[in-house]
């Protein structure tokens, strides 16, 4: 690590020993013999050499920490010190070897700030600098290639946790693909049976990580049976990620934190699997066994978030969505003690009044959203949302009938139909009643919409000085389920 010196014989054996230990990755002693020879070298006036060997002593002592406790803060810390004095002594090849660590530690640093876009690009740049680094070593050489692949392999793991938290589902696939080619890169290494749980686990977390998020998406919005699919497909690769790793935590005890987050992980998916269950229950057999099921489930989430506070990270799998979830089941809990009916958590007929298939799906989802929105307590945007879908419902109702419009109503006169979409919520209201198209119930059902429409607008809501709170939302709710039972088929 220092070239070659004209050292007494005494010097050359510690320094002997220093890249030996060093070479067998025992960098505890290596930086205490590192700094032994610095010393030494000081006391026989070689001045350059001696910040050199001091250099080495602080890096090796960086990587004894980062291998012994995996503090990646504190080992960034030294490794900052160590460049400093690789610079002063002008070592730019062993400054290279400290600026690819130290994009490394960053890259772990920043993941477990959550921060998973930069760690992604931390560690590409990591991994550009530790295959660039050349060496005569074999096992160094082995060893910068190995972080080299881990690194690119981080580097994609946790760019497919910043984009399935985005719910860029399309993105996560092409990480994947990043992530399979780093694994079978790590695969053909000679030390690869010693890391192999490790990577392996972290690579099954990877592929968990989308069907995961998407099935937590599906079941806020209370589509039970698509998040249940997602979260079916992510539970054999949380359960390989845990049985990976759990099982070699007495060989390597700092992979303790990361099986114990993929233990949180895999206990939060399994609550959000009998969440999705316990809905559908509710909806089939009603209020009466709802305390108990909510009961259930809400162990479920605690036992997640604890073991997930066990190893010291909220978790993007673990304490974090279970809170949210947790509390939605608190909103269901409390719409069963309002007795909010059964029926208002299942879809309406929306196919029976609408046509196109587009139109539905769109219906289905802001109705998801409307319940979704009661249950966390917001009651304005569960008012707000119901409004607009009556408002497409009505667009699609004059759109459809377009030509008796425009024989019942002059301000549709000589028009095109994509004249309804510049329209007030009022106005389609109006135009609607004029050309007969609205039953009485409709009517009626409309008209208790008018004001809530408009509170969309601040001011507006501030002016009419409208309460807003849970018995409104619930109206809006029955607004929309009337509207579509009772409209008025030409």
């Amino acid at each position: 690590m220092l070239g070659p010196l004209n050292l007494s014989a005494d010097g050359a054996e510690k320094y002997r020993r220093a890249e030996a230990a060093r070479q067998s990755f025992d960098f505890e002693l290596a930086s205490k013999l590192y700094e032994q020879l610095s010393k030494q070298m000081v006391r026989t006036s070689w001045q350059a050499n001696s910040r050199r060997a001091f250099a080495c002593a602080v890096f090796c002592h960086a990587l004894a920490i980062l291998k012994t406790t995996g503090s990646w803060e504190e080992t960034r810390g030294i490794l900052a010190r160590s460049a400093k004095e690789f610079e002063l002594a002008s070592d730019q090849g062993n400054l290279r070897r400290v600026r690819a660590y130290q994009k490394y530690c960053q890259g772990y640093e920043e993941a477990g700030d959550l921060d998973f876009e930069e760690a992604g690009g931390s560690f590409r740049e990591a991994a550009h600098r530790f295959s660039l680094l050349g060496t005569t070593f074999v096992e160094e050489r082995e060893r910068f290639e190995a972080i080299a692949a881990e690194s690119l392999l981080e580097a994609a793991v946790n760019e497919t946790m910043h984009f399935a938290l985005l719910a860029r589902f399309d993105d996560c696939r092409m990480s994947l693909a990043d992530a399979t080619r780093a694994l079978e890169a790590l695969r053909s290494l000679p030390r690869w049976t010693e890391f192999a749980p490790l990577y392996e686990s972290r690579f099954e977390f990877a592929v968990a990580l989308a069907p995961y998020l998407r099935g937590q998406l599906e079941l806020r919005v209370l589509n039970t049976a698509s998040a249940s699919a997602f979260l079916k497909e992510a539970l054999p690769h949380l359960k390989n990620a845990v049985d990976l790793i759990s099982n070699n935590t007495h060989q390597m005890p700092d992979w303790k934190p990361r099986a114990l987050q993929y233990g949180g992980a895999l206990a939060s998916c399994l609550a959000s699997i009998r969440h999705a269950e316990i809905v559908e229950e509710f909806l089939e057999r009603g209020v009466s066994e709802a305390p108990t099921l909510l009961r259930e489930v809400r162990q479920l989430y605690d036992a997640a978030a604890e073991q997930h506070s066990l190893s010291g990270t909220a978790g993007i799998l673990g304490a974090k969505s279970s809170a949210v979830l947790r509390d939605f089941m608190e909103g269901l809990a409390l719409a069963i003690e309002k007795r909010i009916e059964p029926e208002c958590f299942q879809l309406p007929d929306f196919g029976s009044i609408v046509a196109s298939p587009e139109m539905r799906k769109l219906l289905e989802r802001d109705y998801r959203e409307v319940i979704a929105c009661y249950l966390a307590g917001a009651w304005k945007m569960s008012i707000v949302c119901a409004g607009g879908m009556i408002e497409a419902l009505l667009v699609d109702m004059l759109q459809a009938n377009w030509p008796k419009v425009q024989s019942k109503c002059k301000a549709a006169a000589g028009k095109d139909s994509k004249e309804a979409l510049a329209w007030t919520f009022d106005s389609m209201i109006d135009r609607c009643e004029e050309a007969g198209l609205l039953s009485p119930g409709n009517v009626y059902v409309s008209d208790s919409l008018r004001q809530f429409r408009n509170h969309v607008h601040a001011k507006v809501e501030m002016r009419s000085k409208a309460a807003i709170g849970r018995e409104e939302a619930l109206s809006a709710i029955r607004a929309v389920r009337r509207f579509v039972a009772s409209r008025k088929t030409p």
